[in-house]
């Protein structure tokens, strides 16, 4: 049988581990180091060529989501631990309403007005400490 590129939902799903990587500020070599694999591999993911699951079920017939049914917890622990830390605060500050608004407003802003920000907030941050 031929190899075939990825699929539709494959390639989706990447995309989501891309954009859900970006949004938690991690780069794809925190993330690699975080899950013990190359940044290649995160690469691969990431553009849905490691990424069978959804065909596998499909294949056999049964939702995703049920290949986790009753899997253990995963904690943060080891070396990516902090990283994985910080990408969860991360996390919450931008799904967070006031993440959210400071996400749009720089959004709107001019890359040097971004800069400036960027700044004030590590001040703030720097005198609260």
């Amino acid at each position: 049988m031929a190899r075939r590129g990825p699929g539709e939902i494959d390639k989706h799903v990447g995309a989501r581990v891309r954009e859900r990587r970006n949004q938690v500020g991690m780069s794809q070599t925190d993330l690699a180091d975080a899950l013990g694999v190359t940044f290649q591999q995160v690469q691969k993911y990431e553009k849905g060529v490691n990424r069978r699951l959804a065909e596998i079920a499909q294949v056999l017939g049964c939702d995703l989501t049920s290949f986790y049914d009753g899997a253990p917890r995963v904690r943060a622990a080891g070396p990516g631990s902090e990283r994985m830390a910080l990408a969860r605060r991360r996390s919450e500050v931008a799904q967070s309403p006031e993440g959210t608004m400071v996400i749009e407003a720089m959004a709107n802003m001019r890359p040097n007005m971004r800069s400036a920000m960027v700044k004030i907030a590590r001040a703030l941050v720097s005198s609260a400490s």
